[in-house]
């Protein structure tokens, strides 16, 4: 490890980086005005901060989880899913015909000879996101979506192949 650090220098410096100088306590910090900064020796020269701005993102967001109930998003999330194969049944993509056990909230379409990129383009033009995995289209569901998204989605992909 010792090698590592001697050739990685830290991209980001910042106060938890810092060295505590020679016989001072640990928490004693020198100021970031110095004419050097002199990083700590061992792995935690490559410590960051956190980010402040997704914590706070991430404490509103599991607010909404514990409100709901890991039981009631998750019904939601397999109802949000069965709603979009159902839609895609009726059209040019048919979902990846699963046993219901084995169906989650990601739904894949093999697109077969389709060229997946076009579609995740065009998809992504009309801020649709999802992904292409070993010649399927990857698509995930989550209980903020609505059934406005799973139609919206169903219609814009359907042109989408259909233009590819």
């Amino acid at each position: 490890m010792a090698w590592a650090i001697a050739i990685c220098r830290p991209r980001y410096n910042g106060d938890s980086r810092r060295s505590t100088p020679a016989g001072g306590p640990a928490l004693c910090r020198w100021s970031f005005f110095g004419p050097e900064m002199r990083l700590s020796t061992t792995a935690s020269r490559f410590d960051s901060s956190i980010s402040w701005l997704a914590a706070i993102g991430n404490e509103a967001a599991l607010t909404l989880f514990d409100d709901f109930g890991p039981d009631t998003i998750y019904a939601r999330n397999h109802e949000l899913a069965s709603t979009l194969r159902a839609a895609l049944d009726d059209g040019a993509c048919v979902p990846a015909d699963l046993p219901e056990s084995n169906q989650s909230t990601i739904v894949t379409i093999p697109l077969g000879d389709v060229e997946l990129s076009r579609v995740v383009s065009a998809l992504s033009e009309q801020g649709i996101i999802v992904a292409a995995r070993d010649g399927n289209l990857r698509i995930s569901i989550h209980f903020y979506n609505h059934e406005d998204d799973i139609h919206r989605l169903a219609t814009t992909l359907g042109a989408a192949v259909r233009a590819s």
